[in-house]
């Protein structure tokens, strides 16, 4: 069982990059968090393969223009897809992060 986190502090407890540094995040599956400012995050992902191979190209990349201290945490994760889609869901129902359930192509960006 992966152990997720339900608060801002957990998912600062984490592994972290800043978002231009992302080629430096882990090849190996897991969760991930868009985080600004460490104060909100902002959107919850899983990759099954390899987190850094996820966010080379990510289609929330966008959302951190212009946004000072954007940073991905992660929190890497052995198991197959169902273990980590479980985790994600547990993540977003917790955390409550504005941009998911959105299309990337309707998203205005708008921090708290």
């Amino acid at each position: 069982m992966i152990e997720v986190p339900t608060t801002i502090e957990d998912v600062l407890a984490l592994g972290s990059v800043p978002i231009a540094e992302r080629a430096a995040l882990p090849d190996c599956p897991g969760v991930y968090f868009l985080v600004i400012d460490r104060e909100q995050v902002i959107y919850v992902g899983i990759s099954s393969t390899s987190i850094r191979s996820r966010w080379a190209g990510h289609h929330r990349l966008p959302l951190t223009e212009g946004c000072t201290r954007p940073e991905i945490f992660y929190l890497p994760c052995r198991g197959d897809w169902r273990v980590l889609r479980t985790a994600e869901t547990a993540a977003i129902q917790s955390l409550r992060p504005i941009y998911n359930g959105q299309p990337a192509y309707r998203i205005e960006r708008t921090f708290v």
